[in-house]
């Protein structure tokens, strides 16, 4: 099984963005919504560089981050 991260940047190796990042997380719904619609339908995933890598995922991890005000 792979899985990938709905909510998550990745870099053009297909590693995840690293936390330090200030790209490393989408907010906006409808970005996370075309990041997952090309992982399944295009199995590509858009890296932060801007290259469409392929990918292959049978399963997708939404991570919640809460920021302290």
């Amino acid at each position: 099984m792979y899985e990938a991260f709905a909510d998550w940047n990745y870099n053009d190796d297909l590693r995840l963005v690293s936390k330090l990042k200030k790209d490393v997380v989408i907010h906006d719904k409808a970005d996370m919504f075309n990041h997952v619609f090309r992982m399944i339908f295009e199995q590509k995933v858009k890296t932060v560089q801007g290259f469409e890598i392929e990918v292959l995922s049978d399963a997708f991890v939404f991570r919640v981050i809460f920021q302290m005000l």
